[in-house]
């Protein structure tokens, strides 16, 4: 992480400036953010979706500096913490750790430092070292280990916090990041090169730039390349593995340069320093420069947000800043559907995970023919995130469908699983009828009960003849009673006593189609019917 000046000035509260709203975002909006505690100087993703700040301001007396860590979430609301942190500390780099704790190295009094943090801000010093060894440039390696710089030296930490000091003969390192081919690389501004480190130590010269070059910052690129800014000369340098170097200017400016990040979106991204712009800069060296809309402006560290947006420190200012990349959230786990896929039950779609931290979610089902999303039909004015499955649905395939919005837009739906809705059971119904003086007749079903239903319904309906149905006329509906049946049996046995439901309706001449409905309350079990010819 790179390495930041003390500033001699006293921290006052900045104001948020305004952020677009969902759906008219577009990519270099900027929102800002004040901070309290300290000047924003060093920033990482955190494991738990938020941005973490290393802060640091400089108070005369020194033993009145302020020093802390501070979380930020993507909608700019701060939390700070110096529990454990002494003033004038200046944890001047941070980073996130295997361990999913933060980590930060403090760079001053009373003794440069590394600690570790929580996600709940609980901090711990680990180590400390001597006055003149000013801690710095934290990162996450390649093997699982902690590095860091101290003046002429690496040093590497494990998770228990065990160092390991590594001695760099003619070298300092101005930067330091873990890169290609699984080596950490630094930027040394006293020889003008990169250098990369391999994690047993041994350093080689890969690049060697123009003297008065000044390789300040540095980042592992998208394209597999190492991307150095070059302060001395107001540019940055693609530097392959192998030492193929090629610039592109930025600013054009000396010393204006200076930090450098890889973000979600795919591209390089620079602050320009005290000319209040950050830059977005692709892999073939187009640079589009963001102005901050706040005079005067001083940018400092950069980095990625767990948003897939880029942020940025003022230190001067007290605040950080956010610039919108347009990365929109995609799925990391799909979706589910929970619940009995059954008619009158509610089923529920989970919103499944999403990294870039999604603000929100919507939701689409569809009432399919087979599993895979064969002969599919939008369920209408379904938007929720839960569905009570009717009777149009039996026998067929639910899907659910979740996208996540962000700032950026939304993203492309995540699909859950197909769930089938299980066919209604018919009930075991035996018919008969009976005809009656008024040229009437009774029907009667014999309705074996299913576990769970306590009650059924018969209805008829006039399928024929001038009176036949209408919407509003012709339903009638009898009553049913408990009643013990006896069932026959084979020759020669005691027929069997049977508990079912006697269901009778009276009915006109004519055809009819006759039903029997099982109920629990209001939800259909099952049901059967047949047509008769009553005359």
């Amino acid at each position: 992480m790179r390495r930041c000046f003390r500033h001699a000035v006293l921290l006052g509260l900045a104001g948020a400036l305004t952020a677009p709203a969902v759906g008219t975002a577009a990519i270099g909006d900027i929102a800002e953010f004040g901070v309290t505690g300290g000047g924003p100087q060093a920033l990482t993703a955190g494991p738990d979706g938020n941005l973490w700040i290393g802060q640091y301001t400089e108070v005369i007396p020194t033993t009145n500096s302020l020093s802390g860590i501070g979380r930020m979430t993507p909608s700019g609301t701060f939390t700070g913490f110096s529990a454990g942190i002494p003033n004038d500390s200046a944890p001047l780099s941070i980073a996130t750790g295997p361990d999913n704790n933060l980590w930060f190295t403090e760079a001053f009094n009373p003794n440069p430092a590394l600690a570790r943090a929580t996600t709940a801000g609980a901090v711990t010093t680990l180590v400390n070292f001597a006055p003149a060894d000013r801690a710095e440039n934290i990162v996450a390696g390649p093997d699982g280990n902690m590095w860091f710089s101290v003046p002429g030296k690496a040093i590497r930490a494990d998770m228990s916090g065990a160092i390991t000091t590594i001695p760099l003969v003619g070298h300092e390192i101005e930067d330091l990041a873990s890169g290609p081919g699984g080596y950490l690389w630094f930027a040394d501004s006293t020889t003008d090169q990169l250098v990369r480190l391999t994690t047993a130590g041994a350093t080689s010269v890969v690049a060697t730039f123009t003297t008065g070059a000044q390789p300040w910052a540095l980042t592992a690129g998208p394209d597999g390349n190492l991307w150095v800014v070059l302060r001395g000369l107001g540019e940055v340098a693609r530097v392959t593995p192998t030492g193929s170097v090629a610039t592109f200017s930025v600013s054009g400016t000396p010393n204006t340069l200076a930090g450098i990040a890889t973000g979600a979106d795919g591209n390089l991204w620079v602050t320009e320093g005290n000319r209040g712009r950050i830059s977005r800069v692709t892999t073939s060296g187009v640079v589009t420069p963001y102005v901050v809309p706040r005079t005067p402006a001083n940018l400092g560290a950069v980095a990625p947000g767990p948003d897939g947006n880029i942020w940025y420190a003022d230190p001067l200012a007290g605040k950080v800043g956010r610039v919108l990349t347009g990365v929109t959230p995609s799925s990391t786990a799909a979706p589910a559907v929970t619940g009995t896929p059954k008619v009158g039950q509610v089923l529920t779609v989970s919103n499944g995970t999403w990294n870039h931290v999604p603000t929100g979610y919507a939701y689409s089902w569809q009432r399919c023919a087979s599993a895979t999303g064969a002969a599919c039909s939008a369920v209408r004015d379904q938007t929720a995130s839960t569905y009570t499955v009717t009777r149009e649905d039996v026998g067929k395939f639910l899907i659910a469908s979740v996208a996540a919005t962000s700032l950026n837009g939304s993203s492309q739906a995540a699909t859950a699983a197909a769930v089938q809705v299980a066919p209604l059971p018919r009930l075991t119904v035996t018919w008969s009828r009976s005809k009656t003086k008024r040229k009437k007749a009774t029907v009667t079903a014999l309705v074996t009960p299913r576990p769970g239903v306590t009650s059924y319904r018969m209805s008829a309906l006039l399928t024929s003849g001038p009176n036949a149905y209408r919407a509003d006329q012709n339903t009638r509906s009898g009553r049913c009673v408990r009643a013990k049946v006896k069932v026959p049996v084979k020759k020669g046995k005691k027929p069997r006593t049977v508990v079912r439901q006697r269901c009778t309706i009276s009915l006109p001449v004519g055809a009819w189609s006759v039903t029997a409905e099982g109920w629990k309350g209001t939800e259909l079990l099952a049901y059967t019917s047949r047509a008769y010819r009553i005359s």
